[in-house]
């Protein structure tokens, strides 16, 4: 047997979405609520609020509760690696199987493991700066 990593709701939709809230985030001076994200991204709130949860987990997004408040980046967007949120999203998501040993899983678990490195390579050289004008 071996075990096989598979990533659960991490999808291209979660993190594309993640991007864009940290996007609006970064664009913004305090705090923003998830209803009013939701309104500008065209994303439903009650998702918007599932996708920040586990960038609040790994400190890249702060929240404040009450009347004023919603969500801000915990810290500069040119300090935030896209890696970073792949990575808040991936250990969100990880749940280890264990699988038969039969070739065609261990080789495709091989080819995914690569593949993974090298998008972590590219995620790693970007600052989430890079997808915005600055105002």
């Amino acid at each position: 047997m071996i075990e096989l990593t598979v990533y659960g709701n991490l999808s291209t939709t979660w993190f594309h979405t993640s991007i864009r809230i940290l996007v609006r985030l970064a664009q913004q001076d305090g705090y923003i609520s998830s209803n009013a994200m939701s309104e500008e991204l065209g994303i439903d709130a009650s998702f918007i609020r599932k996708v920040l949860n586990p960038l609040m987990k790994e400190n890249l997004v702060t929240r404040a509760s009450g009347r004023y408040g919603g969500y801000q980046l915990a810290k500069p967007p040119n300090t935030i690696s896209l890696f970073e949120v792949y990575q808040a999203l991936v250990n969100n998501a990880l749940d280890t199987k264990r699988a038969e040993q039969d070739y065609t899983s261990v080789a495709l678990s091989r080819i995914l493991s690569e593949t993974e490195q090298e998008f972590t390579k590219v995620l790693r050289r970007h600052m989430l700066d890079e997808l915005y004008e600055l105002k």
